[in-house]
This record gives structure tokens, C-alpha cells and sequence, in this order.
């Protein structure tokens, strides 16, 4: 992994409430900072082992690892095409009219899950080399037209859909090199059938490519010690 900032603002990591996460040299970091706990993604460059693994400390002051994944990196191509598809997703998209929405009160917001680096970046600011939500700016990212058809002045990206205080769904207006506009949405329910359909075939892809943990024993990059404070 590269050691090139990939957040906005030249930053290494994201910090929201007690989560942050953190890129570091071959390696992702997810924290809570109340407890310490941290899970890491390392990818494993030099071992040519992709590994997650949970890192805690006790009662007594000893750190503790728990390798929770671990798989070579010849075989991710085959997991990651066993459970997932682009496709699936493409197959969600539905064709979205103004009328639609008028008809079946349906309003829009735009700016509130900001997606694209410029509406990340708008909406955070820099703490050390961590972005921080700033709520004034996340309010002030968000605009709520007074009419559907403004939506047509959004620019290209994604937006929210609402049945009255109720998500429904995520937006997207595209426009082509020619210049016309389109807009199609995915229905969060659909979405949410699709990740559960997902989930279960990543479980069965990670008990065919993954290194048994009985096996963690014969690769270094998998063994590590108990540490004390005073290590």
C-alpha cells in the first residue's frame, strides 16, 4: 500500500465519534478510542498474506492479538469473485422521474452522505493528520430544494431520498458528453437484500480460500506475542 494520503486534506485517516480510522504503511487501522481496541487490515506486501486481526489489552496491562482472517494473496481474486458482482448492483438501478416523486411524495436531499472527495473535504476539517466531521459544515453541505426539479441543478453524483422523515433510497444524476442528463435510484431495501445475500456468500468463499486458523501456526507473519505495558 501506498504511503500517499488517500483522504482530503493531506490527511492519513478519518475520525467520527469514537471511531477512527487510519491508513498506515501496509496497512488500515480502525479504532475505538475510549477502549483502545483496534482491528487491522495488513496486507502483507513482504509475506504475500492478507491478514485482519483484533489487538486489545487487558485487566493486567498485556496486549493480546486474534488473527480473525487470513488468506494468500493468489487467492483473492478467486474470493472476490465468488461472492460479488458488479453487475448485481447495476441490476438495482431503477429509473428515477420527477413525476414519480411528485406523485408519490417523495422528496430529495442533497449533500447528506457526502461520497466524492470535494463533498468530504467540504464537509471535514483537519485535527493532527485526521479529518473531523464539523456539523456546522455537514448543515451547511445540505440543501433541500424547493422544487424536484432542481434536482436537475445538482451536481452529478448522488443525493438522498425521502418518504416523509424515512430514507428510501440513494439518487444519481449522471449527465453524458453530450450533455443530457439522467437520473436512476437504488431502493435501500433492495440494497440491504443484496448485502445479506452477499454476506453469506463471503462466508462460504472465506471457508474455501482462507487459511484455516489451524494453520496460522506455520506463517510467521501470523505469530505474535502477548506485551506488557512495561514492553
Amino acid at each position: 500500500m501506498a504511503d500517499a494520503s488517500t483522504f482530503p486534506h493531506d490527511t492519513k485517516g478519518i475520525e467520527v465519534g469514537d471511531l477512527v480510522v487510519e491508513q498506515g504503511n501496509d496497512k488500515i487501522v480502525m479504532l475505538a478510542k475510549s477502549s483502545g481496541d483496534h482491528y487491522t487490515l495488513q496486507v502483507g506486501t513482504r509475506s504475500g498474506i492478507m491478514d485482519l486481526h483484533r489487538t486489545w489489552r487487558d485487566d493486567n496491562g498485556i496486549t493480546h492479538h486474534e488473527t480473525i482472517f487470513a488468506i494468500h494473496h493468489e487467492q483473492l481474486t478467486e474470493l472476490l469473485a465468488t461472492f460479488a458482482t458488479p453487475g448485481e448492483v447495476l441490476k438495482l438501478l431503477r429509473p428515477l422521474r420527477v413525476g414519480w416523486l411528485a406523485r408519490h411524495g417523495i422528496g430529495i436531499v442533497h449533500g447528506l452522505d457526502p461520497t466524492t472527495d470535494e463533498q468530504i473535504a467540504a464537509v471535514t476539517r483537519r485535527r493532527k493528520k485526521r479529518l473531523v466531521l464539523d456539523e456546522q459544515q455537514c448543515q451547511a453541505a445540505i440543501t433541500v430544494p424547493d422544487y424536484l426539479e432542481d434536482v436537475y441543478n445538482f451536481p452529478d453524483g448522488a443525493f438522498s431520498l425521502f418518504a416523509g422523515t424515512r430514507k428510501i433510497g440513494i439518487g444519481m444524476k449522471s449527465t453524458d458528453e453530450r450533455g443530457k442528463t439522467r437520473l436512476y435510484w437504488l431502493r435501500l431495501r433492495d440494497l440491504r437484500r443484496l448485502a445479506t445475500r452477499w454476506d453469506q456468500r463471503l462466508t462460504q468463499a472465506v471457508q474455501q480460500h482462507a487459511i484455516p486458523a489451524a494453520d496460522y501456526q506455520r506463517y510467521p507473519a501470523l505469530q505474535t506475542k502477548p506485551k506488557t505495558e512495561e514492553q
